[in-house]
């Protein structure tokens, strides 16, 4: 996810319930592109997958979802075009709504070090969205938020933008990973590798220095002044025990 432009080829498509690895992808209907290779960010973890355009020969597929079956990244859109066949090379560009995605996913890392930081320890991750206009983020907490700690929860979470603290990920064993106090969600479930992402480590060799690390497989900026600025906009209950905050950052404050 590093780039947001790759040369491609298709490698097949889905229509209805089959996969097609010849000929022409129909025009008019939507299919789930599949190609040799990707930048786009499929659906996971809370965050919502990537959109963008798939370009041949001054035509092309606009997608506006990015989804993960059975290991293969899928494309969902259509083409209004013919010429689009099983073979061809293709160049994919991924919508800049992809940095305002980054922009909230990163902020929920800081919103979840702030909740601890204010409530106390029990203040775990139940569920997340993430997306280009907003994050929601729900915790475990028993009762609604006072303005106060509302108040000091976005305090925080803009000292650490303002702060500029470097954004590191790394690739570790799961066992390494929980050595280090990486945070995960109790309802996933992880492989023997995991990614970390730190706030607070510049190299993948200083993790242990982070103030914030979590198991996470998102996109986010690499510096957190790139997030701007944070503000909750609502804070609620979804379920008992259960709290819930809305926030935006960036280009949607």
């Amino acid at each position: 996810y590093h780039t947001h432009r790759l040369d491609a080829v298709v490698a097949g498509y889905i229509c209805g319930d089959e996969y097609v690895t010849n000929g022409d992808v129909p025009p008019h209907t939507r299919v789930g592109l599949v190609l040799n290779r990707t930048c786009a960010y499929a659906e996971a973890g809370g965050q919502v997958g990537d959109r963008g355009e798939i370009a041949w020969d001054g035509k092309n597929f606009l997608f506006e979802q990015t989804q993960r079956i059975n290991g293969a990244v899928v494309h969902w859109g259509a083409t209004d075009s013919d010429t689009l066949t099983v073979g061809s090379k293709v160049v994919i560009t991924i919508s800049l709504d992809r940095e305002d995605t980054a922009r909230h996913h990163t902020a929920t890392h800081l919103l979840q070090w702030a909740l601890q930081e204010v409530l106390g320890k029990h203040a775990h991750q139940e569920g997340s969205l993430v997306c280009p206009d907003y994050l929601r983020f729900d915790f475990t907490h028993p009762q609604a938020l006072t303005a106060e700690e509302l108040r000091r929860v976005e305090t925080l979470v803009n000292e650490k933008i303002q702060e500029a603290w470097p954004v590191t990920a790394a690739i570790l064993p799961q066992s390494q990973a929980r050595q280090l106090g990486a945070m995960a969600l109790f309802s996933e479930k992880y492989g023997d590798e995991v990614r970390v992402l730190a706030i607070g480590a510049d190299h993948p060799d200083t993790l242990d220095v982070a103030f914030s690390k979590e198991f996470c497989g998102g996109t986010h900026v690499t510096n957190t002044r790139d997030i701007g600025g944070f503000k909750i906009i609502r804070e609620e209950s979804v379920a008992t025990g259960v709290r819930r905050i809305t926030a935006v950052t960036g280009r949607a404050l």
